[in-house]
């Protein structure tokens, strides 16, 4: 039975890559439900949420080719929908959201498993290569991604310039940025949360 199931997932991401209208239509009947509930978990808006999703699937589409299995479609839409989730709080007009805890906060209280396995993996590596930056650019991009303090505030605190803050942030942002260039889309998605502004 499995098998079978195997080789069905096999032929419809094959013809999901090679662009199939009908393809596209299967892969948003599998997964548009449970990435929709997520994005609604976050949101508290099951219409914004929609909306959001929709967008997902779009951009899903234009990266048919780079993805292998369609886990590996499954896994970006949660962190598309996710970052697109966090973006639409975090906007000017619905900002409700200040650091990177309370996002956690949010992610972790979800049910699925899944949810949780790829968002903890692809957070794990960037605090593993945050680990490795210079002592200042470390605190810097700590205190600004994952405390949501402001760069005077930031400058406050570890006794430096807001020049010097902007500095620390582009450099170490540039350097994160560098380590997963070449990981791919889904690793590339994380960007726009964590580094929104960078």
């Amino acid at each position: 039975m499995r098998k079978q199931q195997t080789n069905n997932e096999k032929e419809l991401l094959t013809r999901f890559r090679k662009g199939e209208e009908a393809a596209f239509s299967s892969v948003v009947a599998l997964y548009q439900r449970e990435i929709c509930f997520f994005s609604t978990r976050i949101l508290k808006d099951r219409e914004a949420a929609e909306e959001i999703v929709g967008d997902c699937f779009l951009k899903v589409w234009d990266a048919r080719s780079q993805f292998n299995s369609l886990p590996d479609v499954r896994s970006y839409l949660y962190v598309a929908a996710r970052n697109a989730s966090l973006n639409f709080l975090k906007s000017p007009r619905n900002r409700q959201m200040a650091s990177i805890e309370e996002v956690e906060a949010i992610l972790m209280s979800d049910d699925s498993v899944e949810t949780r396995i790829v968002y903890t993996e692809l957070l794990a590596e960037v605090y593993r290569e945050v680990a490795r930056l210079p002592e200042k650019q470390r605190q810097v991009f700590n205190l600004t991604y994952f405390e949501g303090l402001s760069a005077q505030e930031i400058a406050e605190r570890l006794g430096i310039s807001a020049n010097a803050v902007y500095f620390h942030k582009h450099e170490a942002t540039k350097a994160i940025r560098l380590v997963f260039a070449d990981r791919g889309p889904l690793f590339f998605l994380l960007f726009p949360l964590i580094f929104a502004g960078g």
